[in-house]
């Protein structure tokens, strides 16, 4: 007989809790969440590629001559903010069916003992097979210089914790061209977003005016009907995801 309740870890927030047993349920996947993904065919197509090879991979593929190093997926997503870079490692560890962890490397920066912090949090990845989403990751990846030591000191042991994880990580930047040459060899794949065009702005605006509740179906009709002209607002995707939850909060 098992107890009615038991621990459990919730990964984004990092915390444990009590969850009774009898509500225990197989996770639910968004199988959709491709779908909703506005990205060139050819670039999911590879990323798609990229994370079913990883898979084989780990079931006993290739690898580096040392043992559990080079078995990792790291992938690059650089570009403007609120192109589709976080939602496209979002949608990543749905359809590999794994937990996302996400960190933001920007807050990290204060922590007195970053090193620690980055240790813990490749540790936490490892332990739960999730999906690693280092946002605004910069501050890791930029060149090395004589002036920072301690950031030199950084960089080198993550260096290393990237060489020897064994998951998909996916680091995202708004300035790769200050990323540091060593990573050359780690990363396996950099993909670049470019500005949002009036085309995908359209296609990002029907998929977010697809989702709208139900019972908004007048508003929904009216926006479609007006596609033409709200495609030219010079608004990214984050904001345009916004301006509907905004909208649809006071109707």
């Amino acid at each position: 007989l098992s107890p009615p309740s038991i621990r459990a870890h919730a990964i984004k927030s990092q915390t444990w809790f009590n969850i009774r047993v009898a509500k225990i349920s197989d996770p639910t996947w968004a199988k959709e969440a491709l779908q909703h993904l506005v990205l060139a065919e050819t670039t999911k197509s590879m990323l798609l590629g990229l994370v079913e090879k990883h898979k084989k991979n780990m079931q006993g593929g290739l690898s580096d001559v040392i043992p559990s190093k080079g078995k990792g997926l790291a992938v690059v997503l650089h570009g403007p903010p609120g192109v589709g870079k976080t939602l496209t490692a979002e949608t990543m560890a749905e359809h590999a069916q794994k937990p996302l962890l996400p960190i933001n490397v920007g807050e990290l920066t204060a922590e007195t003992n970053m090193i620690f912090r980055l240790r813990k949090i490749f540790e936490t990845a490892s332990r739960w097979d999730a999906v690693l989403l280092l946002d605004e990751a910069d501050v890791l990846l930029e060149k090395r210089s004589y002036e920072d030591l301690r950031r030199n000191g950084v960089v080198s042991v993550f260096l290393r914790m990237l060489e020897y994880f064994e998951g998909i990580i996916f680091l995202t930047t708004n300035r790769i061209e200050t990323m540091d040459v060593a990573f050359q060899s780690r990363i396996h794949i950099a993909i670049k977003y470019p500005h949002v065009t009036p085309e995908f702005r359209r296609r990002i605006w029907a998929n977010f005016i697809e989702r709208l509740d139900e019972r908004e179906a007048q508003a929904k009709r009216e926006l479609i009907e007006h596609l033409d002209d709200i495609q030219e607002w010079e608004l990214n995707g984050r904001q345009i995801r916004n301006v509907l939850s905004i909208a649809e909060s006071i109707a």
